[in-house]
């Protein structure tokens, strides 16, 4: 996952300079414009990072029953144990 943390920290060092820049009307507003994209970009590539790189898997495994729905598992939960169990999907999860 390094590069997420390498565009995060370039979105603080874009907001630090932004905040030097208030005289600067136009500038401010470019560097604050900046700041939001490198953090959507930052937070895109740790997304890429948890659903294609990370080993646990997109969908992790299903977990324990929820007590509060009755004992019962939640769809996600039941999704995730499909994939992590049937090998294909697992495959096909992995390489999207």
């Amino acid at each position: 996952m390094p590069l997420a943390p390498t565009v995060r920290t370039r979105s603080m060092r874009y907001r630090d300079e932004s905040c030097q820049q208030l005289h600067r009307p136009a500038r401010f507003m470019r560097l604050k414009a900046l700041t939001a994209e490198t953090q959507c970009q930052a937070a895109t590539w740790h997304l890429v990072w948890c659903l294609y790189c990370n080993p646990v898997g997109p969908a992790g495994v299903g977990g324990s029953d929820v007590q509060a729905a009755g004992d019962q598992r939640t769809y996600r939960q039941l999704l995730a144990d499909k994939v992590s169990t049937d090998p294909t999907l697992s495959r096909y999860s992995r390489s999207q």
